[in-house]
């Protein structure tokens, strides 16, 4: 995939093994990738970023992605934003994703995730 300068993407998620993968996958396709494992960390200085996409896990330490995903829109309303799950503690994947994107993530993805999906689901929303 051809991109006009690197668009530069945020990840989070407390799982060291997800970012890591999600983080090499869209780095090969040409993507400048931010990684933290904490909401409050993403938020600090997100202003000042200029992201094109954040992909975000819903179920993690602090914050968490569902109210993360409200603070994220309201720093900056226009970022696309990818929510992502495996479930937790009686919510399944599917319930979780359906909750994020009525708070306003553009995409979901079911963990575990394959580079396809990733790749895929991100080409989608950043063309």
């Amino acid at each position: 995939m051809a991109l006009k300068g690197p668009k530069r993407v945020l990840v989070i998620d407390d799982d060291a093994v997800i970012t890591s993968f999600i983080a090499t996958v869209l780095r090969n396709d040409g993507y400048q990738l931010i990684v933290t494992d904490s909401v409050e960390k993403a938020l600090d200085g997100f202003s000042t970023m200029n992201y094109a996409l954040v992909i975000t896990d819903i179920f993690m330490q602090g914050m968490g992605g569902i109210k993360g995903i409200s603070e994220i829109r309201e720093h900056n309303p226009k970022v696309k934003i990818i929510a992502m799950s495996g479930g937790f503690e009686g919510m399944n994947a599917e319930e979780a994703l359906k909750a994020a994107r009525k708070i306003g993530a553009d995409a979901v993805m079911a963990k575990p995730l394959s580079a396809k999906t990733i790749t895929t689901t991100v080409g989608k929303i950043l063309s």
